[in-house]
């Protein structure tokens, strides 16, 4: 599958000077979803939010707040890296 990646450089002619951001008009932007054939797709807000369960770490978060374990320290690499069997 081909993947593009869209930018300010995609808009804006060399030479120009131009805002960064990348406004789209609302319609210009249904007709655009509507030629790419992307169609029912939810309303991002309001989707559910379920949580994420990792039975693994339910615990290793509180372990490291209580033992004070810093990020990216030797005992941190130990606490959320090591297999235990």
């Amino acid at each position: 599958m081909k993947q593009h990646k869209i930018t300010s450089e995609n808009f804006v002619l060399p030479g120009e000077t131009a805002d960064p951001d990348c406004v789209m008009d609302v319609a210009d932007l249904a007709q655009l979803k509507q030629q790419a054939g992307i169609t029912g797709l939810l309303d991002m807000n309001s989707m559910p939010v379920a949580p994420v369960m990792w039975p693994a770490s339910n615990n290793k978060g509180r372990i490291q707040q209580e033992q004070k374990i810093k990020p990216g320290t030797e005992a941190w690499f130990k606490l959320w890296f090591d297999r235990k069997k």
